[in-house]
């Protein structure tokens, strides 16, 4: 585990967040571990990312990083307590990941509950 982990580190962004246009329609978030481990732990800053699109129709996926052999992440709205999204995979199928096309503008909540990696991180969805 500890290998897979320093591996995922190694190989994450050098960016907290970042937007990477796969085209102009269908692009990924990415949150990389080290943001997600400082919002964990308190080691480092953790204010709330911002992701922009074209349109709120574009095809978004919000890729996450792993947190250890089990993770589960859920998405919530601000404001509300109840996820719009769930996932829950094992280490064979990381990265976890989110569809995010047709939310609406707004702030969000990702939590994850793993063995290595946990804790909340908050992002906001803006359409520009």
């Amino acid at each position: 585990m500890k290998l897979f982990c320093l591996i995922l580190l190694m190989t994450s962004l050098n960016t907290h967040a970042q937007s990477s246009p796969q085209a102009s329609k269908n692009r990924e978030f990415v949150i990389d571990f080290d943001y997600w481990e400082g919002c964990e732990t308190g080691m480092s800053p953790c204010t709330p990312l911002k992701f922009k699109r074209s349109a709120e129709m574009d095809s978004i996926n919000l890729v996450m990083p792993c947190g250890g052999t089990a993770t589960t992440v859920k998405l919530f709205k601000e404001g509300s307590d109840k996820p719009i999204r769930t996932t829950s995979i094992g280490a064979n199928e990381c990265p976890p990941t989110f569809d995010l096309t047709g939310l609406p503008d707004g702030t969000y909540s990702a939590y994850m509950i793993a063995c290595g990696l946990g804790g909340e991180v908050v992002f906001k969805l803006a359409t520009e």
